[in-house]
């Protein structure tokens, strides 16, 4: 059939160029992992910065951001909620997500097209950094380049899905329908607005409409990114004008993208995959296990411990379900444990590493919240570790009292134990180093994602068991890069939608009908904005969710009076609650496409857990001072 030709076609030409797209950025990302080192040694060795090394790094941050867009979409990377329509029929399925890739690429084509206009400006215009004096454009015309890129691979999924369509019959043509009239009117609403939609609609009920087109789109497939972009369009033609529509959705991404604030996350995540590369995860499995192993349970209880240690290390927490569910699961399982105690425990794990540092999740919130990067670190310490006792004398308890769910394993001597503890030194040392740094002030929360990496790249090269090669850290940067391009290009949209929220007054809205609804009671507003994160994060990961929320939820916040920083502990914890709450749970649905253990199961093993996490939450709600008292030391 053409349409499958035609993409098998395409897909073999951009292949090669999407990849050198993608080396682009990879090689970008170690200039910045390099410079950011070399300024921090200079700094505080010679006490002289590098000359213009933050410029530097903004520049090289396009480059990191935007060249790999095109590789992860034809590798269909792009974080989507799929979770309606995979109860469609394969026909339906292909039909709305070609509908909803339509959508994707015409707003990727307008924000191309934007960009450039905006590289023909700062041609025009002599556009320089303004220490080093370095031209701009040239970095822009990549982005613009990055763009086209991105919507060739767009029309390459598009072309796939039709041709799926076409070789079930024409009988099934009709399916296109839906997905192209709704596009349609999506872009002929956003480019003749005064024309076609109702005149005299007022700014917060259109602001309204914005949300639902959103969520509409979101769950119907289409990347989270552009849901927010496609209503940000819609909205901003509407509430102001056309020309200030394009302005917004193609200047806000390249302004945010060259932040230096924002290299901290590609360093970050650098870390976090170079060391799941060189085999943490099983260090850390084995040690928790000479630990803990010989109590009745003791397995599962060691398998939170190192789940939380290394989600902790990794920044995330689906990543760490997934490695423990290859290391930990066939252990417990072969041991008589029972099922659910046995995936319970591993998708559970991972949720309480994200609140140790350096997590992630509160680097995006402290970015979006302003608040201090250092601070959030530390307040995540206390929780985590309550959450990990609660849970691992949870375990403890129920095996003792039902020795089925988790037989005792083989004891340890003391000296096996002490022994044992050699397994932990990497996450020690790591956690040590950023935390150790960022306190004593050696280095800003910016930089400590750099000296981090570096380490982790040191460590890696020092191990025996498994040495970082070069073939592995390549693969480290590949998967950094595909991580970023997902993570970034959703953020930037959420900027530009929180304009949106802003102008239609819907944040003020919301503040006045929380405080009406709520009485003016801060705790039945934090219980509202809980339970949003709890369904939320039934559907996506926590970082999107995070990404997606906090423009609408911190203007409520600010109005009600919350602390930002305790506000930020109990915002992460529930995102990752929500991760494997029941009926949906994105850690649990990770957990079935890894193992042979069926969903029922494992949605009744972690149910315990869930409540556990609970019964931390509230703790944490009525005892600020664990959340607060290390930061109150800095």
């Amino acid at each position: 059939m053409w349409p499958s030709k035609a993409s098998n076609e395409l897909r073999r030409y951009l292949d090669p160029v999407t990849k050198g797209y993608l080396y682009i950025g990879m090689a970008t990302g170690l200039v910045i992992l390099v410079l950011t080192v070399a300024n921090v040694f200079s700094r505080k060795a010679m006490h002289i910065a590098v000359p213009g090394a933050l410029e530097m790094v903004e520049l090289a941050m396009y480059a990191v951001v935007f060249c790999t867009l095109a590789y992860t979409e034809l590798r269909k990377g792009h974080v989507r909620v799929t979770i309606l329509i995979d109860k469609f029929s394969p026909t339906a399925q292909d039909a709305i997500l070609m509908g909803t890739e339509v959508v994707t690429l015409a707003i990727t084509s307008i924000i191309g097209w934007q960009v450039i206009i905006e590289t023909q400006r700062m041609l025009l215009e002599g556009a320089i950094t303004g220490l080093l004096g370095i031209p701009r454009w040239p970095l822009v015309a990549l982005v613009s380049s990055a763009f086209i890129l991105f919507g060739l691979s767009i029309l390459v999924n598009i072309l796939e899905h039709l041709g799926k369509i076409v070789a079930r019959g024409t009988r099934n043509y009709m399916w296109l329908v839906p997905g192209i009239v709704v596009s349609a009117a999506l872009l002929a609403t956003s480019f003749w607005p005064e024309a076609l939609l109702p005149a005299g609609i007022g700014k917060m009920t259109f602001g309204g409409l914005a949300l639902l087109v959103l969520f509409a789109l979101l769950f119907l497939g289409t990347p989270v990114a552009i849901c927010m972009g496609a209503a940000t369009l819609w909205g901003f033609a509407y509430l102001g004008s056309v020309s200030g529509a394009l302005t917004v959705i193609s200047r806000i991404p390249l302004s945010s993208a060259s932040t230096y604030i924002w290299s901290v996350v590609p360093m970050f995540v650098l870390m976090g995959i170079v060391v799941a590369k060189i085999g943490v995860a099983e260090e850390l499995y084995n040690s928790f296990y000479k630990l803990l192993g010989g109590l009745r349970g003791g397995l599962a209880a060691a398998t939170t411990g190192a789940s939380a240690a290394f989600a902790a290390m990794v920044g995330d927490s689906l990543t760490s379900v997934m490695a423990m569910s290859r290391i930990a699961l066939p252990a417990m399982l072969t041991r008589k444990y029972d099922e659910g105690l046995a995936t319970g425990s591993i998708a559970s794990g991972g949720t309480i590493g994200i609140l140790i540092p350096p997590s992630l999740g509160f680097i995006i919130y402290g970015i979006m919240a302003e608040e201090s990067i250092g601070k959030l670190f530390m307040a995540g310490i206390l929780p985590g570790i309550l959450l990990a006792v609660l849970v691992i004398v949870m375990t403890l308890i129920r095996a003792k009292r039902n020795p089925a769910l988790g037989p005792a394993g083989g004891s340890t001597t003391l000296r096996e134990k002490v022994v044992a503890l050699k397994g932990l030194w990497s996450t020690v040392v790591l956690f040590g180093l950023v935390m150790g740094g960022l306190y004593s002030g050696f280095f800003t929360p910016t930089e400590a994602g750099a000296v981090g990496a570096f380490a982790a790249i040191i460590m890696g090269l020092s191990f025996r068991k498994h040495r970082l090669s070069w073939r592995m850290f390549l693969d480290s940067m590949e998967d950094t890069m595909g991580l970023l391009s997902r993570m970034f290009i959703i953020f930037f949209f959420a900027v530009a939608f929180a304009r949106l929220i802003a102008i239609s007054g819907i944040a003020t809205g919301l503040s006045e009908a929380v405080r009406v609804f709520g009485g003016g009671s801060q705790l039945i507003t934090l219980a509202l904005i809980l339970l949003l994160y709890l369904g939320l994060g039934c559907v996506m990961n926590a970082l999107p969710v995070l990404i997606m929320t906090l423009p609408v939820i911190l203007p409520v916040a600010r109005a009600m009076g919350f602390d930002f920083i305790w506000l930020g502990v109990l915002l992460v914890v529930m995102a990752e609650v929500g991760m494997m709450t029941p009926p949906i749970g994105m850690n649990v649905y990770a957990m079935s496409s890894t193992c042979d253990v069926p969903m029922a199961t494992i949605f009744k093993g972690v149910v315990p857990y869930w409540t556990t996490k609970l019964v931390g939450l509230v703790i944490l709600v009525f005892l600020p001072q664990i959340s607060l008292f290390l930061p109150s030391l800095m």
